[in-house]
């Protein structure tokens, strides 16, 4: 049970939040106050996999000449969100600022921009000054949007990946990036302008160029740190976490510990613990997606590269390959496609009440425990979407936040080597594609077996198959 008094122990911490909105004529240089009862819900849409920033939707009950002001001056004014969390469970309710950014802001499609919202002054609605309708906003950081403009055609010689993308996001604060895989250094390289409008499209063909990870890279404007980090999973720690493990535990819905909102801050242990129970969580097994293909070949000038993925079609002897020319003879895109595919099979979606907004964000390290159903989806996970649902209740507003994991590493999936004690007779285990020489190898470099008899090797290492 946690403890939100001792905090030598584990305390348990629900959050709830402020919100307040500013209207802001850029030209009349004039800031309004929007009332905050106006504010319904607001919605932030992060999608970690598909996008460069978060997409924020507000649901608002506003003044219909303020709309017909903002739907004239949408180019042009801005929104102001300021947001705050206390600790409901503390004993004083210390405000903490989430953070205060300037938004441009669009419209539904089902908007008239040409024609205003107006009313009849001589109306019964005017008459009981029922002049308010409701209205969804969509919100982009504007610092978000300005930081991702680039306009150059950059030309670089002996430099390394690594400080060309650390040139390319010099502009940005608060950048996390994760130390790269692959650092190769360029002699001399040229970013076309065409792929210079932007740091995502800069990124985009840097990593076209030469991958920085053996896992696809990602990079996201977040409301306090920009990111480039791995798809692998690990922790990478930036200067504002307590800590950067998140251990979850899925239970019955009769458990005491998932009836408690909020989170716990485990502090001998040095993480953070989240209980959900099964009734809000939804587990998908997407095995089938693989099911096409065994082998996925890459293809450079200089020769081929095989990633042997498990196989599930175990109906099916037959090896299915498949065919990709990596472009730019950039040899490990094939380690990126297999990390895609793998983590695409088991995905697990749940959803929680009171969370700290900034728990579950993609620098961390996420584990998942089912103690009674499902257990063959226990092990490492990555997140890759999160949506934070703010409702109002009275004067604050209560968060739902629904997030979507992908598993990249099972309990059984991956074995140590040094675990299994291969030798190079091993090399002789079904599906076992690799030489005995390359598996006595194996047992010097860090490799892993994984549980369909494969072997995961570093890529640096040089090989030859039977």
């Amino acid at each position: 049970m946690a403890n939100n008094k001792d905090n030598n122990i584990r305390t348990l911490t629900a959050y709830r939040y402020t919100i307040t909105l500013d209207y802001l004529d850029i030209d009349k240089k004039v800031t309004t106050r929007i009332k905050n009862e106006s504010l319904k819900s607001l919605i932030i849409d992060h999608n970690y996999d598909s996008n460069c920033m978060p997409v924020m939707y507000t649901n608002l009950s506003l003044d219909r000449s303020l709309i017909d002001d903002m739907i004239k001056n949408q180019n042009s004014n801005l929104i102001i969100i300021t947001m705050n969390k206390y600790d409901k469970n503390a004993e004083i309710h210390y405000g903490t600022l989430c953070f205060r950014k300037k938004f441009i802001y669009f419209l539904p499609d089902n908007v008239n921009r040409m024609s205003p919202v107006d009313y009849n002054e001589n109306t019964e609605e005017q008459m009981k000054g029922d002049t308010y309708t409701s209205i969804t906003l969509g919100l982009l950081a504007l610092d978000h949007v300005n930081n991702n403009k680039i306009n150059s055609e950059l030309t670089v010689s002996n430099v390394t990946q690594y400080n060309i993308v650390k040139h390319l996001v010099s502009h940005i604060k608060d950048v996390v990036i994760e130390p790269f895989t692959y650092n190769d250094t360029w002699s001399q390289l040229i970013i076309p302008s065409k792929n210079g409008t932007s740091v995502n499209k800069a990124l985009q063909y840097l990593n076209n160029q030469r991958v920085f990870y053996s896992t696809p890279y990602r990079y996201y404007q977040d409301y306090d740190n920009t990111y480039i980090i791995s798809s692998s999973g690990k922790a990478i720690e930036r200067p504002n976490d307590l800590y950067t493990s998140i251990v979850m535990t899925i239970k019955d819905i009769d458990d005491i510990s998932v009836n408690n909102t909020g989170m716990i801050i485990n502090k001998p242990n040095k993480a953070y613990e989240v209980y959900v129970s099964y009734a809000n969580t939804q587990v998908y097994d997407n095995t089938l997606v693989n099911k096409s293909k065994t082998v996925v070949q890459g293809i450079t000038s200089s020769g081929t590269r095989d990633i042997y993925l498990p196989n599930t079609a175990s109906y099916n002897n037959k090896q299915k390959i498949d065919k990709t020319r990596l472009d730019n003879d950039n040899k490990h895109m094939i380690e990126n496609i297999e990390a895609k595919l793998n983590s695409e099979n088991f995905l697990l979606y749940f959803s929680k009440i009171d969370l700290d907004n900034n728990l579950f964000t993609i620098n961390k390290r996420i584990s998942i425990n089912n103690i009674d159903r499902y257990r063959e989806f226990n092990g490492e996970y990555l997140l890759y979407r999160k949506r934070e649902i703010y409702l109002r209740e009275d004067s604050t507003f209560i968060l739902t936040s629904m997030i979507n994991l992908k598993r990249i590493s099972s309990d059984s999936d991956v074995i140590a080597v040094e675990t299994t004690k291969l030798n190079p007779s091993d090399s002789s285990k079904p599906n076992n594609p690799y030489s005995s020489s390359m598996v006595a190898k194996a047992t010097n470099q860090n490799a892993y077996m994984r549980s369909d008899g494969t072997i995961f090797i570093p890529a640096e290492i040089k090989y030859s198959k039977k």
